[in-house]
């Protein structure tokens, strides 16, 4: 342990629970196993099952306040809203006086701001801003949101690195913001399976009463940015024994419109929603599909357009070997197509993607081949530890330092 008995090596801030982005939880575990002390402040819910870290000593959890997920929940009064702001920063803002962490780490605009200017403080920590996604003020965001995001926009040069999941929008912040310093950047990949789990998809679906061996799946946050109409329109190219499995959170109404549009189209019988799934069970569902789906269109959106290495089910179908159908798009080539991962296509087109999913059900040869290319592929370089390994490098040197 490189800190005093009371200080932290490492301060994280995020306003949701860490378990919603697999990404910070990664560093989190990265850093605690590499022998630091980590504090995390993050908001709490229900629904997100506390992740046994392999050191558990090392990490410690301020949880100040409540997360909204607005897929359940009705946004709280602008009140409440403030309140948990004000406390959250106050949290923060506690912990670096009496914990005087090394380095802090701000994994959204509102957690950057909470932490508040840092580098005035002397001795100063170090700081990170890692970004999981492109900010800009909106009018149709709240007040403490631009404020926030206007917050990072001003000081981003001002800290010690800016860290982005995809080259396309670290490249388009620092043209932007006018950086000197290009942000590092660090792809959404899972940790390193060195091993496949066990197949837990058959056995959930049996308990469906649903015996059929191909299965097309797709996890995470379940909603129109990802296409799924078209997914369950394309459905008509398929064999007839495949199905669709969707497991993600979903509103209600959301997934009326699916069921609904699955009616008309006569495939409503193959569609299965398996409802919120903890992460460290995601791996054992999707290695025992036939397909993975993950189609994203741009809708003339930054975050869209550059979401190549942002989108983390890329990477965690290829660690547990399953060939996928992807949107071709900025960035793709490289972590799909060249690595012989699966199949591209155009993610408006019911027509394309069908028939490649099709081909990917019926063409046996073709399907080992890519699991195997996506195995090989993660192993080789598409893991957290290789892409965070020289970030934590720089880490571990400050703290001993």
């Amino acid at each position: 342990m490189i800190s005093g008995d009371n200080n932290l090596d490492v301060l994280a801030v995020i306003r949701a629970p860490l378990e919603q982005y697999p990404p910070s939880l990664n560093q989190v575990a990265l850093l605690a196993e590499a022998g630091l002390r980590v504090g995390v402040v993050e908001a709490s819910h229900p629904d997100f099952v506390p992740h046994a870290f392999a050191r558990p000593a090392r990490v410690e959890r301020f949880q100040p306040c409540r997360h909204t997920l607005l897929h359940k929940e009705n946004p709280p009064h602008w009140v409440s809203r403030f309140w948990r702001v004000f406390e959250f920063g106050a949290a923060v803002r506690r912990l670096v006086k009496e914990r005087t962490p090394r380095v802090v780490i701000a994994y959204d605009p509102a957690a950057m701001q909470m932490a508040g200017r840092l580098w005035k403080l002397r001795p100063a920590p170090r700081l990170i801003w890692h970004f999981h996604e492109l900010f800009e003020p909106s009018p149709r965001a709240g007040l403490l949101t631009n404020r926030a995001v206007m917050f990072s926009d001003r000081n981003a040069h001002k800290v010690t690195l800016v860290t982005f999941s995809d080259s396309y929008r670290a490249r388009f912040f620092a043209s932007s913001r006018g950086l000197s310093v290009a942000p590092s950047v660090i792809p959404n990949c899972p940790r390193r399976l060195a091993s496949l789990p066990q197949n837990h998809l058959r056995a959930r679906l049996g308990e469906l009463g649903i015996a059929d061996e191909k299965a097309v799946y797709f996890h995470g946050w379940i909603g129109p940015s990802r296409c799924l109409e078209v997914l369950v329109q394309s459905m008509r190219f398929w064999p007839a024994i495949a199905v669709l499995v969707l497991a993600g959170p979903i509103c209600e109404h959301y997934k009326q419109s699916l069921q609904q549009l699955a009616q008309e189209l006569g495939v409503h019988k193959r569609l299965v929603f398996l409802g919120h799934i903890p992460y460290e069970q995601i791996f054992g569902l999707a290695v025992g599909a036939t397909a993975g789906v993950s189609l994203v269109t741009d809708q003339n959106e930054l975050n869209w357009k550059y979401s190549a290495g942002a989108i983390n089910k890329r990477f965690e179908y290829m660690a547990v070997g399953l060939p996928q159908v992807a949107n071709a798009g900025v960035g793709m080539d490289a972590i799909i197509k060249q690595p012989g991962c699966g199949i591209l296509v155009d993610p408006a087109s019911p027509d394309e993607t069908g028939r490649a999913i099709a081909r990917l059900l019926e063409d046996e040869a073709l399907r080992l081949c890519m699991a195997e290319n996506s195995r090989r592929a993660h192993l080789r370089e598409f893991n957290y530890e290789v892409q965070f390994g020289p970030i934590l490098e720089r880490i571990v040197e400050w703290c001993r330092n």
